[in-house]
C-alpha cells in the first residue's frame, strides 16, 4: 500500500509539472485563449495557480524574462465583478509593486481613478443594457489604461473562486464577461486563468 501511494503522489507531481511546463509554454508563445482550471474543493486548484505565478514572477528571471502578475480571489469582499473598475483597480495595486519608479506612478494612479470611478456619480454612466455597471466605453478605458501602465510587458492575470462570480447569476456573469473579454484584446501578451469548482 506504501508504495502505491509514493507512486501515485509520483504521478501527480509529474503531471503538475507538465501543466506548469503547459502553462508557462502558452505564455511565452502568446497563447491568449483562457485558461480553465476546474474541480472539487481541496483537489489543489489554487495550490497549481501559486506555483504557476512563483514560477512567472520569480525576482531571479533575467528582466526581460519576468512576468508581471494580479492574482485576483473573489473571497476578497473588495472586489465585484458587476463592476470591472474594482478589478482593474486591485490589478493596478499589485502592479504598483512590480512595476520601476515610474511606471508604479502611472499604476497607482490607475488605483485611483478606478477607485474613484467606483465613487463617484460616473457610476451611473457604468449601466449598461443588462442593468449592471458595465459599458463597453468604461471597460474598454479603463483596460487601455492598464495596459499603458504594462507597457508590452508579459502579464499573468489569475482569478481564483470564479465560483462566486457564477453564483451572483446572469447579469453579472455578463459583466465580468465583458472585462473578459477585453483583457487579451487590449493586452496582447498577456494570459488568463480562472479557477473555480464548476467549468
Amino acid at each position: 500500500k506504501r508504495r502505491d501511494e509514493q507512486e501515485e503522489r509520483h504521478d501527480d507531481r509529474a503531471g503538475r509539472a507538465q501543466l506548469l511546463d503547459d502553462f508557462a509554454n502558452r505564455l511565452a508563445a502568446g497563447d491568449q485563449r483562457p485558461t480553465l482550471i476546474h474541480g472539487m474543493g481541496g483537489v489543489g486548484k489554487s495550490a497549481l495557480l501559486a506555483a504557476h505565478i512563483l514560477r512567472e514572477a520569480d525576482p531571479d528571471r533575467k528582466e526581460g524574462c519576468r512576468t508581471l502578475v494580479s492574482y485576483l480571489s473573489f473571497d476578497h469582499s473588495g472586489l465585484d465583478p458587476a463592476r470591472p473598475a474594482s478589478l482593474i483597480a486591485a490589478m493596478a495595486r499589485q502592479l504598483a509593486v512590480q512595476l520601476d519608479p515610474a511606471a508604479n506612478e502611472r499604476a497607482k494612479d490607475l488605483a485611483a481613478r478606478a477607485l474613484e470611478r467606483l465613487r463617484s456619480a460616473d457610476r451611473a454612466l457604468e449601466v449598461g443594457s443588462r442593468g449592471l455597471q458595465v459599458t463597453a466605453k468604461v471597460v474598454d478605458n479603463l483596460v487601455a489604461d492598464l495596459a499603458a501602465v504594462i507597457d508590452g510587458r508579459r502579464y499573468l492575470v489569475v482569478m481564483d473562486t470564479v465560483a462566486e462570480v457564477q453564483r451572483r447569476g446572469r447579469p453579472v456573469l455578463f459583466a465580468f464577461g465583458d472585462l473578459l473579454t477585453e483583457l487579451p484584446y487590449q493586452l496582447p501578451l498577456s494570459q488568463l486563468m480562472l479557477a473555480g469548482r464548476a467549468p
